[in-house]
């Protein structure tokens, strides 16, 4: 699915399109007010991993 395709079905996704790298955004519910959060980045590096040497 194209990003015009979401944007047309969902054109509040406008208001979180300029989010930082890093950030998320959430919802309630549909029509709700986004919630932007930034989050840990501890966890996204490729030597963090659930066993803690590289695997899964």
């Amino acid at each position: 699915m194209s990003i015009g395709v979401l944007l047309d079905v969902d054109p509040t996704l406008n208001q979180i399109a300029d989010l930082p790298p890093e950030w998320e955004a959430e919802r309630t519910e549909v029509g709700g007010d986004w919630q932007a959060t930034g989050i840990a980045t501890d966890n996204l590096r490729p030597n963090k991993t659930p066993d803690g040497n590289g695997g899964y």
